[in-house]
């Protein structure tokens, strides 16, 4: 299950950042997948570079926030599935719920590119604070166990997922999720 579970979280971040993966042992010994570059066979996904110092950083968010939102501070990890990717800031962390992860990716790609995705779909106009964003889902998600919310930041997107953890299964509303996380953590965002 443990497999199933890092391969999702994967699959998300290799669907938004649309780079290429190759498998390698990481330093506990378990299998883990790491990108090998970040050109992309689907160029929509980044279209201006935008220098690592330069993105929101979501592992930066304070500890209380994460805690008030629902999630555990001290599962806090700065990686989707032991991989960095390149010109993306990306934090993990594990839901009190425990039937879901929650993941924020900081990236360049704006609300316009995301919604040309032909991989994603259902996408709904939003808003979270001053900020656009647009909720949207995996197009071969049938049982809609993951959900997404785009948010408009300087510089590209701010992407917040939950994603079910397939050993504990789904026990609520992805999409409701993801938004009370957006709503609780939006006064953090850059404007």
């Amino acid at each position: 299950m443990r497999n199933r579970r890092v391969l999702g979280a994967f699959a998300i971040g290799i669907a938004l950042i649309g780079g290429t993966v190759a498998c390698g042992k990481s330093d506990d010994g378990t299998t883990a997948a790491s990108a090998t570059h970040a050109a992309a066979s689907d160029t929509r996904a980044v279209v201006s570079p935008v220098a690592d110092q330069t993105l929101w950083d979501p592992c930066q968010l304070p500890d209380a926030a994460i805690a008030a939102a629902g999630a555990d501070p001290a599962t806090k990890v700065p990686k989707v599935a032991g991989a960095d990717f390149p010109g993306w800031k990306v934090c993990t962390w594990r839901a009190n719920a425990k039937w879901y992860d929650f993941v924020i990716l900081s990236g360049p790609p704006t609300l316009q590119e995301i919604r040309q995705r032909d991989d994603y779909t259902e996408f709904t106009p939003d808003a979270v604070g001053p900020h656009r964003a647009v909720q949207f889902v995996d197009k071969d998600d049938p049982d809609r166990l993951n959900c997404y919310l785009a948010v408009e930041i300087p510089g590209g997107s701010a992407t917040f997922r939950v994603s079910t953890r397939y050993s504990v299964g789904k026990q609520g509303d992805p999409c409701a999720e993801v938004h009370r996380y957006a709503n609780s953590l939006g006064q953090y965002l850059p404007s």
